[in-house]
């Protein structure tokens, strides 16, 4: 009887110490992926501005508010761009990591994110006919083998 009662509290412990591994393991898990879809949030953030900054910076030194930011169907920037970079074989590369910026520096360390910026112009019926800049900023990265992305959408106008 004793063996029998040692048997059924080994079993009864080994499975609740297999329980609560599992749901360790699946808290780190869930944690890293929450990590990483929140910088990719604030890369995609990040490249909204950067098309705003060129298009605010053309009004600054009075340009045609829409210089530099042609339609492009992957286009790259990093935080400090004035202009839109073609991707190169139309595909985003992956950023790098350098200096506690996310650029394309050989420098860098490698990251799991890529960052595509499409524009695209938009004829809007509005008091007359206005163009609009629709930018599309997609961050890309490969976790557990699966393609997670983060897209943020705006629309960008000559409102001066």
């Amino acid at each position: 009887m004793t063996f029998l009662e040692l048997m059924v509290a080994t079993s009864v412990l080994t499975v609740g110490i297999a329980g609560t591994l599992a749901l360790i393991h699946q808290t780190v898990a869930a944690s890293a992926s929450a990590a990483n879809r929140f910088k990719a949030a604030y890369l995609a953030q990040e490249g909204i501005e950067v098309v705003r900054n060129i298009r605010d910076g053309n009004w600054v030194n009075n340009r045609d508010w829409r210089t530099g930011l042609g339609d492009h169907s992957c286009g790259e920037v990093i935080f400090n761009s004035t202009t839109i970079t073609a991707c190169p074989g139309g595909m985003a590369q992956l950023l790098r990591f350098h200096n506690g910026f996310y650029s394309y520096d050989t420098a860098g360390v490698a990251s799991i994110f890529s960052r595509q910026i499409t524009l695209t112009s938009e004829s809007v019926e509005a008091r007359g006919t206005t163009t609009r800049l629709r930018v599309a900023v997609t961050i890309s990265w490969l976790e557990r083998g699966v393609t997670q992305s983060v897209v943020v959408v705006e629309n960008l106008y000559n409102w001066r």
